[in-house]
């Protein structure tokens, strides 16, 4: 077993994904982890970033919240932080790619390394009017259309996936 995912648990995350009409796909939303120690302690963490036949470069980022300090890999960001005892401590992050085929992909099969299932994971997918989805990794719970864009929302428990998030689109001529 990971002892650092002992020491530290992924709780949940809350995020929105945009697949904007230029083919740029951004991911933000908030992270909530609990610190499973007796004592305040330092943790660190690796935020990874899908770079494959799917997904470019990382072209933005920023992260928001209780981070002390961030340093950026070319795959990913290294988070450190400090967190009281018991404490759960959210943070925002937010980055930009550029989409290189017709998907999009989010890494969610870090829960495997952390041998935990997200209690609670909310993911809302916009997607430019410009593109049709041609498939998602979930049966969406709600979806609608509003302001040239798509949404579908998923509200899912207890989500431990052994695929990542990777939906397909197809560009519409207009």
């Amino acid at each position: 077993m990971n002892l650092h995912a002992q020491r530290l648990s992924f709780i949940s995350e809350f995020l929105t994904f945009e697949l904007h009409a230029d083919s740029t796909f951004t991911t933000s939303g908030n992270y909530i982890m609990k610190n499973n120690t007796p004592d305040r302690d330092y943790f660190l963490l690796s935020y990874p970033f899908p770079q494959d036949e799917y997904m470019g470069e990382v072209t933005h980022w920023d992260i928001k919240g209780n981070v002390e300090n961030v340093r950026e890999r070319k795959t990913s960001l290294g988070l450190r932080f400090k967190l009281a005892p018991g404490m759960q401590e959210s943070f925002w992050a937010t980055y930009t790619q550029k989409c290189l085929a017709d998907s999009a992909k989010y890494i969610i099969t870090t829960t495997q390394a952390w041998k935990k299932p997200l209690e609670i994971a909310e993911y809302t997918l916009i997607v430019d009017e410009c593109f049709k989805v041609s498939a998602l990794p979930f049966e969406p719970d709600r979806q609608w259309k509003a302001d040239g864009k798509q949404y579908f929302f998923f509200h899912k428990e207890n989500l431990m996936p052994e695929k990542d998030f990777v939906f397909r689109y197809e560009y519409i001529e207009p």
